[in-house]
C-alpha cells in the first residue's frame, strides 16, 4: 500500500489555487470550478500554505459551523466533521462515480444538501490562499481508488471530514 502511495504523488494531477477573490459565488468562482477536471476517478486534498494559515482556516471553519446550530434544523447547510487541529491539510476526498468539477463545487459552497468545507461560509474574510490538488485514477477500480483515499486520509490526517474507511 505504501507504495501505492507513492505513486499517487505521480500521478497526473491539477492543481487550483483557491483565493478570497474567487467568492462571492460568481463568475470567479464558476471559472475556477471550469479548470477542475471534468473526468471521474480522482482522490483529492486541500491544504494550506503554511501552519498559521492552517489555524486561521480551523478558527473560520469551527466559527461558520458553529454558527449554522443556530438555524432551523431544515435550513442548516451540512459541513464536513471536525477532526483536530495541526495539519496543514483541511481535506482529503475522492471521486468515483461524479465529476472532480462537481465536488469542487460542492466545497465552495454550492449544494447546500452535500457535507463538504463550505469555503463561501467562511473563507472569503481570510487574506490567504489554499490548494485543491485533484490527482487523477480515472481507470482504477473505485474500490482501490477508495482505499487509497482512506490510506493517503491517514496519513495527512486533515482538520476536516471523514476518513472513507468509517
Amino acid at each position: 500500500m505504501r507504495e501505492a502511495l507513492a505513486s499517487h504523488q505521480e500521478r497526473p494531477h491539477h492543481h487550483l489555487r483557491i483565493l478570497p477573490s474567487h467568492f462571492p459565488l460568481g463568475p470567479a468562482s464558476d471559472a475556477l470550478a471550469a479548470a477542475a477536471p471534468a473526468g471521474g476517478g480522482c482522490i483529492y486534498y486541500v491544504r494550506a500554505n503554511s501552519d498559521a494559515d492552517a489555524a486561521l482556516c480551523w478558527d473560520a471553519f469551527r466559527a461558520a459551523r458553529h454558527r449554522e446550530r443556530d438555524r432551523p434544523q431544515r435550513d442548516r447547510k451540512k459541513f464536513a466533521k471536525v477532526n483536530k487541529p495541526g495539519s496543514r491539510y483541511l481535506y482529503v476526498g475522492s471521486c468515483t462515480h461524479h465529476m472532480p468539477r462537481d465536488r469542487l463545487n460542492e466545497h465552495l459552497g454550492r449544494r447546500p444538501s452535500t457535507f463538504s468545507l463550505r469555503l463561501a461560509e467562511w473563507f472569503p474574510p481570510l487574506d490567504i490562499g489554499i490548494d485543491f490538488v485533484f490527482n487523477l485514477y480515472q481507470d482504477t477500480d473505485p474500490a482501490l481508488v477508495k482505499i487509497l483515499e482512506a490510506t493517503l486520509w491517514d496519513e495527512l490526517q486533515p482538520m476536516f471530514g471523514q476518513n472513507s474507511r468509517r
